[in-house]
């Protein structure tokens, strides 16, 4: 008597983990960063394989990052003479550097991709801890 179903108790935590109390604090409280960052990481695990197997690259989408990466290449770190076809130069020129610093396959480039997603990660948990520390002494 007065026990739910395990449909309702399913239901019951669907329902709760797809409130948007639930998901907004997802976004906006720290404490919920390690989970989120596995479930983004995961993502992009997941989506890394997926394109690199599933999407063949196009002529011209590596004709315009070659025309954008020679600058930087040959030396430029001005970003305003970092240019292309298609505009300007729209990569931070470090991650840029490290594409660059090794042979390059499309496997590899999704594993730097995770590592530099994951590297982002650790300072935002790093910067967003330091804050919550600033704002006690307050």
């Amino acid at each position: 008597m007065g026990s739910r179903s395990k449909i309702q108790d399913i239901k019951h935590e669907l329902h709760k983990f797809l409130s948007w109390n639930y998901l907004t604090g997802l976004v906006v409280n720290p404490a919920q960063l390690p989970f989120v960052a596995y479930l983004i990481i995961l993502s992009e695990l997941i989506l890394n394989v997926l394109i690199v197997e599933k999407v063949p690259y196009t002529e011209i989408d590596w004709k315009a990052y070659m025309q954008e990466c020679e600058g930087f290449l040959n030396g430029t770190l001005d970003y305003s003479k970092l240019r292309g076809d298609t505009g300007p130069f729209l990569i931070l020129a470090l991650i840029e550097f490290c594409w660059n610093t090794y042979p390059s396959t499309n496997v590899t480039s999704a594993m730097l991709h995770i590592c530099h997603i994951s590297i982002l990660y650790g300072v935002y948990k790093k910067m967003s801890t330091e804050l919550k520390m600033a704002s006690k002494v307050q």
